[in-house]
C-alpha cells in the first residue's frame, strides 16, 4: 500500500501536466495552448536569413552574397499557395516585384556582378543545377500586394496540438505588421516591430480556422510573401 501511494505521488504531477497541455480548451476560449514552447521553424528561418543576405548583397554589390542567398533559397523549396483572402483587394495577376528573391534572379544579378570570375561562375552554375523544379512540398507561400494604409486578411486552418508558424516577408517598402486571431476573434499573436518581416508562432489547442491579418502602415503599397509551415 505504501509503495502504491509513493508511485502515485511521483506520477500525479506528470499526469496533471500532460492533461493540462493535451486537453483542448473550451469552445470560445482562445485557441492556443498557453506558454507552449516555441518550436523554431528552421525552413522559414533559413528563408529569413536568405532575404537579409540578398538585401545586403545588392546594397554592397557582392556577387558571393547573392549566390549564397540563392543556395539557401534553393535548399528550402516552396509550393505556391493561393490562400483564402477574406478581406483586401485582389492581387494583380502578374506580381513580379517579389522575383528579386527567386534563385534564378539572384543568380542572374550575381553573374552580372561577377565579371566572368571563373570561381564565381562555377558556383553560379552549380547553384542553378541545385534549384528544384516543379511543385514541391511545405513550407507554402502566397504572393500578395497590400495597398497603402490597408490590410489583407486571410483564413487558415491549423491542426490541434501542432506548432503553427506564419511569416511575412515584404519588399522593404513600408512597415508591415502581422496579427493572428482565432475563429472567435480572440487575439493569438501580434507582431509589430518596425519592419516588414514579421513572424508569429503558437500551438492551437483545437483544430480550427485562424484569421491572419497583414497591415500596411506605410503610404505606398508593399508586395510581400505570406509563408506558413
Amino acid at each position: 500500500m505504501d509503495r502504491a501511494f509513493m508511485i502515485f505521488r511521483y506520477l500525479a504531477p506528470i499526469v496533471l501536466l500532460v492533461l493540462a497541455v493535451a486537453v483542448p480548451s473550451e469552445a470560445g476560449g482562445p485557441n492556443r495552448i498557453p506558454h507552449a514552447p516555441v518550436v523554431p521553424d528552421d525552413k522559414l528561418r533559413q528563408l529569413h536569413v536568405a532575404a537579409d543576405l540578398a538585401a545586403w548583397g545588392r546594397r554592397n554589390r557582392d556577387p558571393l552574397a547573392l549566390i549564397v542567398a540563392a543556395r539557401l533559397i534553393a535548399g528550402t523549396p516552396l509550393r505556391e499557395m493561393a490562400g483564402i483572402k477574406i478581406e483586401g483587394e485582389p492581387n494583380p495577376e502578374v506580381l513580379t516585384a517579389l522575383d528579386i528573391y527567386m534563385p534564378d534572379v539572384l543568380l542572374g544579378d550575381a553573374g552580372r556582378l561577377a565579371a566572368n570570375d571563373p570561381l564565381l561562375t562555377e558556383l553560379i552554375v552549380d547553384t542553378r543545377e541545385a534549384v528544384p523544379r516543379g511543385v514541391v512540398a511545405r513550407p507554402v507561400r502566397s504572393r500578395n500586394l497590400v495597398p497603402a494604409f490597408s490590410q489583407d486578411v486571410f483564413e487558415y486552418v491549423f491542426e490541434a496540438l501542432e506548432p503553427a508558424t506564419i511569416y511575412v516577408q515584404g519588399m522593404g517598402a513600408t512597415n508591415l505588421d502581422l496579427a493572428i486571431e482565432d475563429e472567435s476573434g480572440n487575439p493569438i499573436c501580434d507582431a509589430n516591430r518596425y519592419s516588414d518581416r514579421e513572424i508569429c508562432q503558437w500551438t492551437p489547442a483545437r483544430q480550427g480556422p485562424f484569421r491572419v491579418i497583414v497591415k500596411n502602415l506605410g503610404p505606398i503599397p508593399n508586395a510581400y510573401y505570406l509563408m506558413s509551415n
